[in-house]
Order: structure tokens, then C-alpha cells, then sequence
């Protein structure tokens, strides 16, 4: 049987739930990727492709990257990601 001190547990942790969610920044889609780390599966000479949280992408990387390199996501150009080592 539920007695009034359940109803009061309850509507505290409501409260204290929407109080947690409003605390935590929600990063998705390009946002999360920024500042990832990838590895290089085909030689960035500029252009080759990374592996990032199991997904493949082509990327692009400047200074040039070999395959097994860590590498970090700056941004994204089009489908395109820019990395640096």
C-alpha cells in the first residue's frame, strides 16, 4: 500500500531528475565529433580515410597522416573530416 511519503519520494526525485538534465550539455551530430580521436586506416597525403567511433570517413589531413596514426577531428568540411596529429 502506498502511503504519502512515497508520493514525496517521488515528485523529489522528478525534481532532482530535471535538475541532473538540465546540468548536462547534450552534444550530437558535428559538435560531438570536434575534438575526437580517430585512427588513419588509409594514408592521409592529404586525402585518405579515418576510423572514428567504428564508423569510416574520408578525411583530410594537411601535414599528412600515416595508416595507425592517432589523429584528432578539428573539423568538418562537407562529409569530409579535418584532422591533425
Amino acid at each position: 500500500m502506498r502511503t504519502p511519503h512515497d508520493a514525496i519520494e517521488v515528485v523529489f526525485l522528478r525534481r532532482w531528475a530535471k535538475r541532473i538534465d538540465r546540468r548536462t550539455k547534450r552534444t550530437t551530430g558535428v559538435e560531438a565529433m570536434i575534438g575526437q580521436a580517430a585512427e588513419v586506416v588509409q594514408a592521409c597525403r592529404p586525402a585518405g580515410m579515418v576510423q572514428l567511433r567504428g564508423e569510416l570517413w574520408e578525411a583530410r589531413c594537411d601535414d599528412g597522416a600515416d595508416e595507425g596514426d592517432a589523429v584528432r577531428v578539428e573539423s568538418l568540411d562537407g562529409l569530409t573530416l579535418v584532422v591533425v596529429r
